[in-house]
């Protein structure tokens, strides 16, 4: 039995590798060709969306692209578009932007979008302070230099990263991903969450910060905040520079498996009963680190 099972295996493998040459043997054995056929490269052209006033609000849904948004001297969304697999559609609706970038079922062996073509360029003017909403099922999300009033950011897999922004509030939930905030501004919150991926946010401003995980890391620097949370399942949290003193916040550090110190002292529960802010620091397996300047 076990040689009748041999002598079938290698049959299939020998006539795997014989169509395989004959395949390659069509495109005169130069893999260039063959990659750019996998890839249908020249089946990808380049398509833009323009519109006179500044929006109100964005509005992504993507599939499987990048998101880059940036400031522009005018709105402007760049894309490319494949002719057999790309669905896109858009509306402006009373200066509502709304864009949905999808795939249309076509059977086929390999779908692989080569890097290039998967970013969406999107540039607004100095005076968008609008709604950002972003669904992404992969891909990143890239926000640089530009204000905005409500940012919502939901992404399956991929990195979020703001840099350099104002805003009322931002929240960014990822099931698998990093989340990156670097020089925020934010009227009222700051809400993250990811299942797996580590949350990194650096100066920033603002009355509330709350960001859990799953499993993952959490790091804040340099933050100047009425009331801190973090929680995480599986992960250490870092809470660092913290303006203000000790004494004006309610201070909770808590840990099933491992330990927390506040200003490189070891503590554990209530430490602090300040009444201007609270910082709650929740781990079930890791450390709690808390320092102020």
């Amino acid at each position: 039995m076990k040689k009748v099972s041999l002598i079938v295996f290698i049959s299939l493998m020998a006539t795997g590798l014989v169509i395989g040459v004959i395949g390659l043997a069509m495109y005169s054995f130069d893999f260039s060709r063959v990659r750019a056929d996998i890839l249908r490269e020249g089946h990808y052209e380049s398509a833009y969306i323009t519109h006179t006033n500044t929006p109100t609000a964005l509005n992504l849904n993507v599939r499987s692209q990048n998101v880059v948004i940036a400031q522009g001297d005018e709105f402007r969304v760049e894309y490319y578009q494949n002719m057999h697999y790309s669905r896109i559609s858009y509306n402006i609706d009373n200066d509502v932007f709304t864009f949905t970038y999808s795939r249309r079922f076509v059977f086929t062996l390999f779908e692989a979008t080569p890097r290039r073509f998967r970013t969406i360029n999107v540039t607004v003017p100095t005076d968008f302070d609008g709604n950002i909403n972003i669904y992404a099922r992969s891909g990143n999300v890239n926000i640089s230099n530009i204000d905005a009033d409500k940012v919502n950011i939901d992404i399956r897999s991929g990195n979020t990263t703001i840099t350099n922004m104002d805003a009322s509030s931002i929240n960014v939930q990822g099931r698998a991903g990093n989340i990156t905030l670097n020089d925020v501004n934010v009227d009222t919150t700051i809400t993250t969450y990811t299942r797996s991926g580590n949350t990194n946010i650096n100066d920033a401003t603002g009355t509330t910060v709350t960001s859990k995980s799953r499993s993952g890391n959490i790091r804040m620097i340099g933050l100047e905040f009425t009331n801190i949370t973090t929680d995480i399942r599986s992960g250490n949290a870092s809470v660092l520079g913290v303006r203000g003193n000790v004494e004006d916040y309610r201070i909770t550090m808590s840990n099933r498996s491992g330990n927390s110190t506040l200003n490189g002292s070891r503590v554990s529960g209530t430490v602090s009963h300040g009444t201007n802010g609270t910082i709650i620091m929740t781990t079930r397996s890791g450390n709690n680190t808390l320092r102020f300047i």
